[in-house]
């Protein structure tokens, strides 16, 4: 779709979406798409300009947003403000919301890919493939295991190394089995996307609580939401791990 199309079916779009204030809503439409094609003109020969630009179309824009935030279009063009100006977190998480509300068009998925700075993994996704065994597999073998073990006590006599390792084979099979049966939850309260790098922690606090990592977390990539407390915020990362991390260090790109 070429750039004055595109606007174009925008236009009619929010004419479409504020009858009642449509004259108002157009007029700030159509400034924050001449500042947005203005920055694009001059963001070679006058960088500062454009980025003042991008910036109030950004405000425009959000502004719209505020009065019907389900225009889809709207979180696109926000997003390549942002992107424009280098700020990938801010247009990645524009670009999920213009997803989310749009569907998987090309253009939106080829800008999220060009924004992200790591490959994303959907929330649900373990990050290693684990079978989904069948109950009465998992009793079979167990039930096999411990058969084993105490034929191996029987002919030891409850002695020595053999006792020991039948010992080992029944609590391994046991704790195994138990963790097995245990289904994994898919359930997340949202995503996010950070800011910049911030340092992951333990607990809910920098005082309190340990760096989980010996660097931070990239900025510019999605983590799922598990849990909120105060200020801080409970994610999954990609390797699998929960930890927390401040509030202002991320985007909320969506939550229950």
């Amino acid at each position: 779709m070429s750039p004055k199309l595109f606007f174009a079916v925008l236009l009619l779009l929010v004419a479409v979406a504020f009858p009642a204030r449509a004259e108002i809503e157009l007029e700030r439409f159509e400034q924050a798409i001449a500042d947005h094609q203005k920055a694009v003109e001059v963001l070679d020969s006058n960088p500062a300009l454009a980025s003042m630009l991008f910036h109030q179309a950004i405000t425009e824009q959000q502004q719209l947003l505020g009065s019907n935030p389900d225009l889809g279009w709207l979180h696109y063009n926000i997003a390549i403000a942002h992107l424009h100006m280098g700020r990938n977190a801010q247009a990645i998480a524009s670009l999920r919301k213009a997803q989310r509300l749009l569907g998987h068009q090309p253009q939106i998925t080829a800008n999220l890919a060009s924004a992200r700075r790591a490959p994303y993994t959907p929330p649900g996704s373990p990050p290693i493939p684990m079978p989904d065994l069948p109950v009465w597999v998992l009793f079979a073998v167990a039930t096999a295991s411990w058969t084993a073990s105490w034929i191996m006590l029987a002919l030891c006599r409850g002695r020595g190394i053999v006792a020991l390792v039948a010992v080992i084979v029944m609590v391994t099979t046991a704790a195994t089995t138990a963790l097995a049966s245990i289904p994994s939850s898919t359930e997340y309260a949202g995503e996010l996307v950070l800011r910049d790098d911030v340092v992951a922690y333990t607990g809910p606090g920098e005082r309190a609580y340990q760096a989980v990592y010996n660097k931070p977390l990239p900025g510019a990539t999605e983590h799922a939401i598990i849990e909120r407390r105060g200020g801080w915020i409970l994610i999954r990362n990609t390797d699998g791990k929960s930890v927390w991390i401040p509030r202002e260090s991320a985007i909320v790109i969506w939550e229950e």
